[in-house]
């Protein structure tokens, strides 16, 4: 099928279908950007607790202290299995 417009344009099946297939999916887009259903919610909120300042733990020796703690669990993991 050929189509012709008012300025002589010829266009072969070929390019045709895939125009008219490019037009049904931005129809199909446009319709589903009109119907979708705008929920206004309150944005999300995560509370917040006071640390207390100074911090009671030396945070630049964190790494020895989570390996001290872990040297514990072994540990008493060790002595449960006895």
């Amino acid at each position: 099928m050929e189509l012709r417009c008012d300025q002589s344009l010829t266009l072969e099946d070929d390019l045709m279908q895939r125009l008219r297939l490019a037009a049904a999916l931005e129809r199909a887009l446009r319709r589903g950007m009109k119907s979708a259903v705008r929920v206004d919610r309150e944005p999300y909120g995560c509370p917040a607790y006071a640390m207390g300042y100074p911090p009671r733990a030396d945070l630049d020796r964190t790494l020895d202290l989570a390996a001290a703690l872990d040297d514990q669990e072994v540990g008493r993991k060790i002595v449960l299995c006895k």
